[in-house]
């Protein structure tokens, strides 16, 4: 990994304790990381992932958030199904506490060449799909992100001569930072979750920010059979 000192000794809560939270917990702990963990489900699985956690000195709450889990924070990581309106969130800007994505983190540590894909429908198969592909080519690549692996999981296998093949949704982009993948890729926008966006606009707005980073030594591949999509090259 890069910048292994960064979150050393950083006071740091996560927020959310699924998969995804679970990994960039005991990631950041392995770190040197002084970590807490809310959730508000107390449930089997939050219980079990709890148990998971690398140290007893994580704190962890269940079931409730408190605002004590913040106030001392210096860093509140989001979990990709925590809603905008989480009281973590709320908390948080209150008290001018930085917000992060999980992927943010993995990205600043990663060494390898990441590519990033987006999109409504097909993100499973295209990521799945470069991976097989890049392997076929003798290339070591990791199928990562909303695919089920999370990526800050498998950051400390990774060397500067792999790949990661990263799936990233909407909410995983709402929180980024400097992410900035060497390849992006925008399969399609169809409608999709307008329970948590206002309007397909600001849905669009959310999935853009995959490509906000880059610059003219990256690539943005966008589908020029998707109406929504084919305007976006002249930005």
């Amino acid at each position: 990994m890069i910048n292994t000192d960064y979150f050393k000794a950083k006071r740091v809560t996560v927020a959310g304790l699924a998969r995804s939270g679970l990994s960039c917990a005991n990631l950041l702990f392995d770190l040197g990381a002084k970590v807490s963990v809310t959730d508000n489900q107390d449930n089997q699985s939050t219980q079990t992932n709890a148990s998971r956690l690398k140290a007893k000195d994580i704190r962890v709450e269940l079931g409730v958030h408190t605002i004590k889990f913040i106030e001392d924070s210096e860093l509140l990581v989001v979990s990709p199904g925590v809603e905008n309106d989480a009281l973590p969130l709320a908390w948080a800007q209150e008290h001018k506490v930085p917000i992060l994505s999980e992927i943010e983190i993995a990205w600043s540590l990663c060494p390898a060449t990441v590519i990033a894909v987006t999109g409504s429908n097909g993100k499973t198969t295209v990521t799945t799909l470069i991976a097989k592909a890049l392997e076929a080519a003798g290339k070591h690549c990791f199928a990562l992100g909303n695919i089920g692996r999370p990526f800050s999981g498998e950051v400390a296998k990774l060397k500067e001569s792999d790949f990661v093949s990263l799936e990233v949704s909407s909410f995983q982009l709402e929180r980024i930072n400097r992410f900035k993948p060497k390849i992006s890729l925008m399969l399609n926008l169809t409608r999709n979750h307008l329970d948590r966006y206002k309007n397909m606009e600001e849905y669009l707005q959310a999935k853009k920010r995959i490509f906000m980073n880059q610059d003219n030594s990256d690539y943005l591949l966008l589908n020029r059979d998707d109406k929504v999509l084919r305007p976006l090259s002249k930005e």
